[in-house]
């Protein structure tokens, strides 16, 4: 395996720069890197700017606020992995945790989805990174409650549940539904579970979700529809709270090279790194129709790749993120040996090959970390699906 180095400032500014030319002011580039290789194990690159809701400067540095959307995802896997550990001896569905009590009720048809199969794409939900699968007219907010209310009275049939790959949105929030009921811990909340299970072992103290933020410290976003042409947008997404497992974390540059350092496997005595092999080993034989194996929460390359990866990518409307890292050889016990991630507070921006920015943007330090010089070619199992849907 090749000898990893840090990229310099050099390298990050001319990645960044063709797009900070189109728009000088208001947008803001996070880039993280990590390997046990570089001195200090990581570093932080910051390009650009921020400003608030309305339009005045804000500080651009290790503890500003970025929505992640989907890459929630793969701390919703991370908490259900930790309760199934505590507090679960089986491999539960979700009519273990819907049956009863029934406070909450979901449709009996929905009671044989397995959680593991929420969390690794293969739920048997409908496909719903494009168009929202809800309720015609959808209160706001949109509540847990609200989402059980639409699963109650829905004729929808779960179609090959466990045996067939679609990228659903409310697969993971029933997901953290479900959660709420694993813990023994009374009437505790998602985020609170997220809390005291997750982001409280990690020290990941500036971490919350969309609806727990001060609206006034998150940054404006902007919506691309060509490479120069782009509005401001609010933050946020319809859908939440309901969807916090989907796409709800807010979170700062430097938590998040926490979550990922903690996922490289490269955090000592933080007491979830026992979870890792579970997240980041192939949770069914499904795959993507590119051949991407499915953890819970994480995408794999193909077994064959020379030098395996594993990422997750997450959209809405003003913000966009990627986490991607050499897979360990024993995730938990070894190791990874290069990892990034790239947050930015725009949404829809594309390189001129077509693909989002942000992960052709974390697939290049990549390569500059493994001694590469060029934009790497991206193949064609790394393209992204973390969107959360217009509504």
């Amino acid at each position: 395996m090749a000898d990893i180095v840090a990229p310099t400032d050099e390298q990050l500014d001319a990645l960044v720069a063709p797009y900070l030319e189109h728009q000088p002011s208001g947008l803001a580039f996070a880039i993280g890197y990590a390997s046990p290789q570089i001195p200090g194990n990581a570093g932080i690159y910051l390009k650009g700017s921020l400003i608030d809701q309305y339009w005045r400067p804000m500080t651009l540095d290790g503890d500003a606020l970025f929505e992640i959307a989907s890459v929630s995802k793969t701390f919703t896997a991370t908490l259900f992995a930790c309760l199934v550990a505590k507090y679960v001896d089986q491999n539960p569905t979700l009519g273990d945790f819907f049956e009863d009590p029934p406070r909450l009720r979901i449709g009996r048809q929905f009671y044989g989805i397995r959680i593991a199969d929420l969390l690794s794409y293969t739920s048997g939900l409908p496909a719903d990174n494009d168009k929202a699968f809800g309720p015609p007219y959808w209160p706001r907010p949109y509540t847990v409650p609200g989402m059980c209310g639409f699963l109650a009275m829905t004729d929808y049939q779960p179609v090959d549940s466990g045996a067939a790959y679609t990228y659903s949105n409310l697969g993971f929030a029933l997901a953290a539904a479900a959660t709420q009921r694993m813990a023994d811990i009374p009437d505790a909340s998602f985020v609170e579970l997220m809390r005291r299970y997750v982001f409280g072992p990690l020290g990941m103290t500036r971490s919350t979700f969309f609806g727990r933020t001060d609206i006034a410290r998150l940054p404006l976003g902007h919506v691309y529809s060509s490479p120069t042409a782009y509005t401001a947008t609010a933050p946020g997404w319809p859908g939440f709270p309901a969807y916090n497992g989907a796409g709800g974390v807010v979170t700062t540059p430097r938590d998040m090279m926490t979550w990922l350092q903690f996922n490289m496997g490269m955090l000592v005595d933080d007491g979830l790194s026992p979870l890792l092999a579970r997240l980041q080993t192939p949770a069914t034989a499904v795959t993507t129709a590119a051949g991407a194996q499915l953890g819970l929460g994480w995408f794999l390359s193909p077994p064959d790749t020379p030098v395996p990866l594993i990422w997750k990518d997450g959209q809405i409307a003003g913000c966009n993120s990627y986490v991607l890292f050499q897979q360990s050889a024993a995730p938990g016990s070894a190791a990874s040996q290069a990892g990034v991630f790239v947050l930015t507070n725009a949404s829809g921006i594309k390189t001129a090959k077509g693909k989002e920015v942000v992960a052709a943007l974390a697939h290049d330090v990549l390569t500059l970390m493994q001694g590469g010089t060029a934009p790497a070619e991206h193949p064609a199992w790394t393209e992204t699906v973390g969107r959360l849907p217009p509504m």
